[in-house]
């Protein structure tokens, strides 16, 4: 079992997730770490992109489907609001991949 899957069910579970680029946009407390999906289209992971300059934290591809991982049909986005989980999660660099933001 991936421990990133572990991390977000920690997440979940304390109710430290924000889903969805609509969601993500209206967010305007802190957040440590984005994290949008392969399949995401582009104006979403350009939104993403913006928001996490907004908010001065990190922005990550996951390396797998997001709806797989998290159990929750059509999920493309997520944001951490927590630091540790958030550092936790890019600790499993196997299961992250960097966004190209230029």
């Amino acid at each position: 079992m991936k421990k990133i899957i572990s991390y977000l069910g920690y997440a979940i579970k304390s109710n430290n997730i924000v889903y969805g680029i609509d969601n993500l946009i209206k967010f305007n407390k802190k957040l440590f770490l984005i994290i949008i999906c392969p399949s995401c289209v582009k104006k979403s992971v350009n939104l993403a992109i913006k928001k996490a300059n907004e908010l001065s934290c990190d922005i990550k591809m996951s390396a797998d489907i997001l709806q797989d991982l998290l159990h929750k049909d059509n999920c493309k986005v997520i944001g951490i609001k927590d630091e540790n989980l958030a550092n936790a999660i890019l600790s499993c660099k196997n299961d992250l991949v960097e966004v190209n933001i230029g």
